[in-house]
């Protein structure tokens, strides 16, 4: 038996050097300042751009924001300052205090849904055969999308990650426009999916990079697909109409028209929990959103149900009934926009699930001219949410794009 030599003083110094940098990059930007202050050696270690492009990009990424700047080429007091505003923001969030409004005006249509991955926005309105691609976070028209004209799209999701925006429409096809263009350009003749026999309610794009794509439709079935080749992978029928589904990992999750949740094992969808939520009638349009596992579902009676990735659902109590509601897993929060109520300061709210505390929280003004912008009535009802990189995208009754930024 081979025996194994173990060093009398024992530190980090002594262990790989590689092993040691991966160690270090997963502190916090405070506390890889203060391990610098500790010894010479470590303050070597921590002040070369390596160490800081790395722990840059590890934020970016639990951010799901893009860095924005070059870390192979910034000095090492550019990066710092990104990541000081990577952690600002998340301080801001938290206190829901938002720092600065911008709003742009849109073509008047029925407000229909936004979509985002948090790098890019889609708007879709109602009864439309064509839906805009905004960037973000300066709220400019990048591309305009359109789809056949003997449909009109319920549907919508986009992936800056895989250059694509999808919509689903009301006869069961699936459109797939490449991002291609910068300055508000038509982009027709999408490539099209042919699988559901009634309208895709819901759309869902995994970030595990399989290149799949997973639609539900008020056929009662649920399809994965290929992105790339339009195969169909799997297909489930669940015996109920889907307005919501969402894949993450070996869990595949459902919401329906008659108020039911359901958990599937992935891939030989076994029913792992299912769940009747509280409700009055039959709805289509009772909103629901899935991402890194969790999955938010709103209820008829002024509630919303939280399904996280493993343990009990946890519920929120509102004043008035949830119209609409965006939901970002990576974080632990939710924004939820209240029926009939005019200033976004009032019908927007969010619920930071990651907390303790098992309700919503108004937003708040870091200054008078934010507050005004909150206030503001003649922007008219929040019709649609988006969470962004930014912060929280706000589609009004007034035709109004508002973003609300936590910078």
């Amino acid at each position: 038996m081979a025996l194994i030599t173990i060093p009398r003083t024992l530190s980090l110094t002594t262990l790989v050097q590689e092993l040691l940098d991966d160690i270090i990059v997963l502190l916090d930007p405070v506390d890889l300042v203060h391990l610098s202050y500790t010894s010479k050696y470590f303050h070597s270690v921590v002040v070369t751009p390596l160490t800081w492009s790395r722990c840059l990009r590890r934020l970016a990424s639990r951010d799901k924001s893009p860095p924005l700047l070059d870390t192979f080429t910034a000095t090492r007091e550019e990066i710092s300052q990104e990541i000081q505003r990577i952690s600002r923001r998340e301080r801001n969030w938290k206190k829901l205090l938002v720092t600065k409004v911008r709003e742009v005006s849109i073509e008047w249509g029925l407000v229909g849904k936004l979509a985002s991955d948090g790098a890019a926005l889609v708007l879709l309105r109602m009864e439309s055969t064509s839906c805009d691609l905004w960037s973000l976070p300066n709220l400019m028209l990048r591309q305009k999308c359109y789809g056949p004209c003997w449909c009109h799209l319920i549907s919508i999701a986009v992936s800056m990650e895989n250059k694509v925006v999808l919509g689903g429409s009301n006869k069961g096809q699936i459109f797939i426009w490449p991002i291609v263009k910068e300055n508000g350009e038509v982009v027709d003749s999408p490539r099209t999916f042919q699988g559901h026999t009634e309208g895709i309610s819901c759309i869902d794009i995994p970030r595990d990079g399989t290149g799949r794509i997973v639609t539900g439709s008020l056929d009662r079935r649920v399809i994965v697909w290929d992105l790339a080749t339009g195969a169909r992978l799997q297909e489930l029928d669940t015996n109920r109409q889907v307005i919501g589904v969402h894949l993450h990992e070996a869990a595949l999750r459902t919401f329906h028209t008659d108020a039911h949740f359901k958990k599937y094992s992935f891939p030989d969808f076994q029913v792992v929990c299912k769940h009747h939520l509280p409700q009055t009638a039959k709805s289509r349009t009772r909103p629901s959103s899935g991402d890194a596992g969790f999955f938010f579902c709103a209820s008829a009676k002024n509630h919303g149900v939280l399904y996280p990735p493993d343990g009990p659902s946890r519920s929120a109590v509102e004043t008035r009934r949830i119209s609409t509601l965006a939901l970002d897993g990576s974080h632990g929060r939710v924004v939820v926009a209240l029926e009939n109520l005019k200033p976004i300061g009032e019908a927007v709210k969010v619920w930071n699930f990651g907390e303790k505390e098992d309700e919503f929280g108004s937003l708040k003004a870091a200054d008078k001219q934010v507050e005004m912008a909150l206030n503001c009535y003649w922007w008219g009802e929040a019709q649609a949410v988006a969470i962004v990189d930014a912060g929280i995208v706000v589609w009004t009754r007034s035709m109004r794009l508002v973003l609300l930024e936590f910078d």
